[in-house]
């Protein structure tokens, strides 16, 4: 077919897609011819809302009609497939989805696409690691039958971008055995010249870039600047949504403060919901429809509600913290006013927000010491069984599996089946560029900081951030073109102090010991896995206000823990014990250290005497250990125990409260109770000032 006649045929679906008056947006022909040309590369950068998704619609639809094969589609998110196949329907395009949801069709799907009923095959970057989609489906039809490629959301594809994902670099691999006449598209809202360039390096290919202005007409952007605490921008969030008509997303950076935000506004008579990545996925489909729907006012959301989620009438987004990059913050913000004339934005930030943003930041890459550690292993043994690689490295099996996954994109590692052999002796992790990006990162993260203080139009100031110049000195509609401020009413900051009180916690948390030995000959003899309670109860979440911080303050700060710890800890022991435990302590033992002699064992006096009960010193550590919030498997962790913890001294034969500060992996309070037991104490009952939820 002619240039003419396929721009004329890519009119004619335009046409009837969207009505007989629709017009491509600037860009956007271009880039379906050129996704139709045989051996093209391009990349588009166009705002949310630009017509992305229907120029691969198009190309898939062109392509086929030629005869010139099938589309496969990478795209990163569930959700984002599920709103595409949704799309792809309405265009007319015979599309299927592949994931981990839809385990019993793939089968079926894999004969269509064979078949040659499926134009476009959508699939996440994980699937490239599936050995039944690459044999069965890439390497038998997909590599020589795949006309076009596209990465959707391609800056994932970069370490530099702001939702990085390791898969991705699978792509690069997938592109070196296409047949040369098929085309690539790179597509993403959220893309600087930095991250631009880094695509086309990662898949070794240089690309047409076809960049659009990134200015949205229909965003009013707010920004509480001043430092918020918790109950203040629940406050607020209630203000607003009693405000606000239509319904919109409240972005939250954790998952618990999804949970812990939907619940205080569900409290208050809002139609609210929390949606997060471990979420069954019938139900997020469900949160999703009731949200296009407008029968929730809103969803509570972490970033798995994102990229490419269309509702064309999205009427807010909040922010309840601050996310790590400007580009992430406009993909986020990018969601509302698609086709309305106002949508609400705003910018809300806690004190919690820079230790919640340094921890995505220090865990985006392997730890050097994992690293090192893996590699040493496999200089001194080239080919090696996964389960043996875990027993010698001090390091939590997702991290293990993490520094694999990237030795092997680095090429210095293959694994086959559970089997890892090293095949370059002399290659090195990318240290220095992990480093690189990590500052980079922390400088996007000051940049989100700025953007709360700029006293210039904040639209310019994110398209500048994104290297779009094009936006006109003012918008005339944000906060600081406007002077307009959020403030609160009289009866928003009446409800601050019930906000605060929402917060504190009402019951203890509870954690579960160890059951199970850690593999090894060396615990199998070992008494080490306490035969009655498994149950621990906690006081706090590590480090969460106001106990949790209150025992931070205490163990680093204060070198005591307070008196008000104590009390409540007394007072939830009083309460909880039957229900945790099945019955109440008669006495008070605690777990004995080192490096802090007195901090715990004080702590334990007092507890007991606030108790009514006699408090015995019946552990000790025997030697010098390391530190166990060093040992980072089962393992490392129960060895670290076994060596350097004994009982010295009389066990009641009664049930004890066995105190400690902060459990982590939880093996400390498991061996101690098994040690315990062993000595006759009839129960042994688990109490830990907070939980910092780090299992090995």
């Amino acid at each position: 077919m002619s240039a003419v006649n396929l721009t004329q045929r890519a009119r004619d679906i335009l046409r009837e897609i969207l009505g007989d008056e629709a017009r491509f947006h600037a860009g956007q022909l271009e880039a379906i011819l050129a996704c139709v040309r045989p051996g093209g590369h391009t990349l588009v950068v166009q705002r949310t809302g630009w017509g992305k998704s229907l120029v691969y619609f198009i190309a898939a639809r062109l392509l086929k009609e030629q005869g010139r094969g099938v589309t496969l589609l990478i795209s990163p998110l569930l959700s984002l497939m599920r709103n595409q196949l949704e799309a792809a329907q309405r265009a007319g395009v015979r599309a299927k989805v592949i994931h981990s949801a839809n385990d019993s069709q793939h089968k079926q799907i894999f004969a269509a696409v064979m078949a040659g009923e499926v134009d476009l095959l959508m699939v996440a970057p994980e699937r490239l690691e599936n050995r039944a989609f690459m044999t069965g489906l890439w390497q038998t039809y997909l590599r020589q039958k795949c006309a076009l490629l596209v990465i959707d959301e391609a800056h994932c594809i970069s370490d530099w971008g702001h939702d990085f994902r390791l898969s991705y670099r699978r792509i690069r691999s997938l592109m070196t055995q296409l047949d040369p006449s098929a085309s690539v598209l790179g597509t993403t809202a959220t893309a600087n010249q930095r991250v631009t360039a880094d695509i086309q390096t990662v898949l070794g290919v240089e690309m047409r870039v076809v960049r659009g202005a990134l200015a949205r007409d229909s965003l009013q952007l707010f920004t509480i600047r001043e430092v918020m605490g918790a109950g203040e921008r629940l406050a607020m969030l209630h203000q607003i949504l009693t405000r606000k008509t239509g319904s919109g997303i409240i972005y939250c950076l954790t998952t618990r403060d999804c949970e812990q935000v939907a619940g205080w506004l569900k409290q208050h008579g809002h139609a609210v919901e929390p949606y997060y990545a471990d979420i069954d996925s019938d139900l997020r489909i469900d949160l999703e429809q009731r949200l296009l729907n407008n029968e929730v006012k809103a969803l509570v959301a972490s970033v798995a509600l994102g990229m490419g989620f269309d509702k064309p009438d999205l009427a807010f987004v909040v922010h309840y913290q601050m996310p790590g990059s400007i580009v992430a913050y406009y993909q986020q913000v990018g969601r509302a006013g698609r086709n309305l004339q106002n949508a609400l934005i705003l910018l809300m930030h806690g004190y919690e927000d820079d230790d919640i943003n340094s921890y995505f930041i220090n865990t985006a890459f392997p730890k050097h010491t994992h690293v090192r550690e893996v590699v040493k292993q496999l200089r001194a043994q080239p080919e090696m069984a996964l389960g043996e690689l875990l027993r010698r490295v001090n390091a939590p099996r997702d991290k293990v599996l993490k520094v694999l996954t990237h030795l092997e994109l680095g090429g210095l590692i293959e694994q086959n089946g559970g089997e890892i052999r090293l095949i370059d002796l002399k290659a090195r992790a990318r240290f220095r560029h992990w480093k690189e990006v990590k500052a980079r990162r922390v400088e996007e993260y000051e940049g989100m900081k700025r953007y709360l203080a700029a006293e210039t139009c904040l639209m310019r100031f994110i398209t500048q951030a994104l290297d779009d110049h094009t936006a006109p000195a003012e918008c005339g509609r944000c906060q600081v073109c406007t002077g307009h401020d959020p403030k609160f009413d009289l009866a928003t900051s009446a409800l601050i102090p019930q906000a605060e009180a929402f917060l504190r916690p009402q019951r203890p948390l509870m954690f579960e010991l160890h059951k199970r030995r850690p593999p090894g000959k060396e615990f199998e003899l070992a008494n080490v896995i306490p035969k009655q309670i498994t149950t621990g109860m906690a006081l706090a979440k590590y480090n969460e206000p106001p106990y949790g911080r209150m025992v931070y303050n205490g163990k680093y700060v204060d070198l005591q823990f307070s008196a008000a710890l104590a009390y409540q800890s007394a007072r939830w022991i009083l309460d909880f014990a039957e229900e945790f435990w099945d019955v109440k302590p008669t006495w008070v033992t605690a777990v004995p250290s080192r490096r802090h002699p007195l901090l715990v064992a004080d702590f334990a006096r007092r507890l007991a005497d606030m108790l009514s009960l006699p408090y015995h010193p019946t552990l000790v550590k025997t030697e010098d250990s390391p530190q166990q919030k060093l040992m980072e498997n089962s393992g490392y962790q129960l060895r670290n125990l076994v060596s350097s913890v004994a009982v010295d001294g009389d066990v009641l034969p009664q049930p004890v409260l066995l105190v400690d500060d902060i459990t982590d992996s939880h093996w400390t309070l498991t061996y101690c109770a098994a040690l315990l037991e062993s000595e006759g104490c009839s129960a042994v009952l688990p109490f830990a000032l907070a939980s910092a939820d780090k299992r090995g």
